[in-house]
């Protein structure tokens, strides 16, 4: 059976302790065609996402109200079991995705970090577009388009675009970097937390 059309997702959003932390506005997935393990996109548009994440003094991470401590280390870890392959058993049909168009369009991300010695908070635009995305078992090797930005309030932005093979025997990339108004005010601290300093207050690069 094959199923088609368009999904839309209206205002999606997660409230922690009164903040909201992740907000979803109206998203559209268009589909040509959808089986068991094949799936043939048109477009998906995530539109005005919404996220915001802190890391609270002691160098914990908390997003939607969660701390991620990390687990507890195990001292008598199982090694896992492997369960015997049934020789006349079907090898199991490799899932297939095609999707000519992923946009991501007005996302914002907020990060605050109370870990510094002065805290400060990160707001980024995020705009991003991602073409002729194929993970298919059947046609490795065949490469996407992506251009994205990334602007940083008070920092400036930095842009990426090109083509990409991640998939098949050989992973490649062929990409341009550029940046516009860029400062190092707000990494400067993580700079010095890698042992680093910067007195640089102009500069540019490039490269092929």
């Amino acid at each position: 059976v094959d199923l088609g059309g368009t999904l839309t997702l209206r205002t999606v959003s997660l409230d922690a302790d009164g903040d909201v932390a992740v907000e979803l506005l109206p998203t559209t997935i268009v589909v040509n065609r959808a089986r068991t393990t094949t799936y043939d996109l048109e477009s998906a548009v995530v539109s005005g996402l919404r996220a915001q994440a802190t890391r609270l003094p002691g160098g914990v991470m908390r997003v939607a109200g969660l701390d991620f401590v990390g687990a507890p280390a195990s001292v008598e870890d199982e090694a896992p079991v492997d369960e015997p392959e049934d020789p006349g058993a079907a090898p199991a049909a490799s899932p297939s995705l095609r999707l000519k168009r992923l946009a991501l369009e007005n996302v914002e991300l907020t990060f605050r970090d109370e870990a510094l010695v002065e805290p400060q908070t990160l707001v980024t635009t995020v705009v991003a577009e991602v073409r002729s995305i194929v993970l298919d078992a059947a046609s490795p090797g065949t490469p996407l388009e992506l251009s994205a930005t990334a602007a940083v309030e008070g920092t400036g932005s930095l842009g990426l675009s090109g083509t990409a093979v991640l998939t098949g025997d050989e992973i490649s990339a062929n990409l341009a970097l550029s940046g516009s108004e860029l400062t190092l005010g707000t990494v400067r601290p993580y700079l010095e937390l890698a042992g680093l300093r910067s007195t640089l207050t102009s500069g540019a690069m490039a490269g092929d």
